[in-house]
């Protein structure tokens, strides 16, 4: 990839995710392409938007915005999920769509300047 490119999709994602406070990081690998978009849509009636990025550039772009802590999360397929939504709605909606299908697994998530483990976003999702 050219490094203007990279450099225009880097500031792009800074500019989208640099002012989240709420988003979840998943690993989507398998789903097909009919799930995917049975997923998206399913989201964007709830007014979460998945993102797929790729890893470094997402974290180059989340670390110039001071939240380096949410690349911990991106390894291998990685998707964010983000919106203006209640964060215990986001995380029910995780857990809806990993009982659906197991091919969607949580990482984790980010939530007011503080890391949720995996475990800590379905413990948000029982609330």
């Amino acid at each position: 990839m050219a490094k203007a490119i990279r450099t225009m999709i880097v500031d792009e994602l800074a500019q989208k995710l640099g002012d989240l406070n709420l988003c979840l990081v998943v690993n989507y690998k398998g789903i097909s392409s009919l799930e995917a978009i049975d997923l998206r849509s399913d989201l964007r009636v709830n007014q979460v938007r998945m993102r797929v990025v790729k890893n470094n550039l997402a974290a180059i772009a989340l670390k110039g915005k001071g939240k380096q802590a949410i690349a911990t999360l991106f390894d291998g397929p990685s998707a964010i999920w983000h919106g203006d939504i209640d964060p215990v709605a986001l995380a029910k909606k995780a857990v809806e769509w990993r009982s659906k299908n197991a091919k969607v697994v949580l990482r984790g998530g980010y939530l007011n300047g503080r890391l949720l483990t995996a475990p800590e976003v379905l413990e948000l999702a029982r609330l």
